[in-house]
């Protein structure tokens, strides 16, 4: 008797084991990376850097930090960015200069551009583009 209710309840306990499938694990396939545009501006020498704006140009369109561009994870190139520099209250004295910027990443470019006031005082600036990679598609 005590081998029927051993085998009554070890066939209960097999019973209640089953084996489960693994559930499959999602792939995602990215192929486009988005990625973010950040400037600065530093002065490496004189005492005007207030007295000049700066406007970057990507692809002909006029863009600010925070610019976001689709572009594939495969690639890795450089594209250019195009800055003027303007002084203030003189906008007919305009420097420009394009400079290449890593588009991946941590990727990163940088110009250094001198100008002169109207008032003769040169001013040096290091331009500096970076880009993150924020989100895939």
């Amino acid at each position: 008797m005590k081998r029927i209710v051993c085998a009554i309840m070890a066939l209960l306990l097999l019973a209640g084991c089953t084996v489960q499938e693994p559930k499959p694990v999602p792939t995602e396939s990215f192929s486009q990376g988005i990625y973010e545009f950040s400037f600065s501006v530093e002065p490496l020498s004189g005492e005007q850097a207030d007295q000049w704006e700066f406007v970057y140009t990507y692809n002909g369109e006029t863009i600010t930090s925070g610019h976001q561009i689709c572009f594939p994870l495969e690639i890795f190139t450089f594209h250019s960015i195009q800055v003027e520099i303007i002084e203030k209250g003189a906008p007919s004295n305009t420097y420009s200069a394009t400079f290449p910027v890593a588009i991946c990443n941590g990727g990163s470019g940088k110009t250094e551009v001198t100008v002169t006031g109207l008032d003769g005082k040169e001013v040096t600036f290091m331009i500096t583009c970076w880009v993150i990679q924020i989100d895939k598609q």
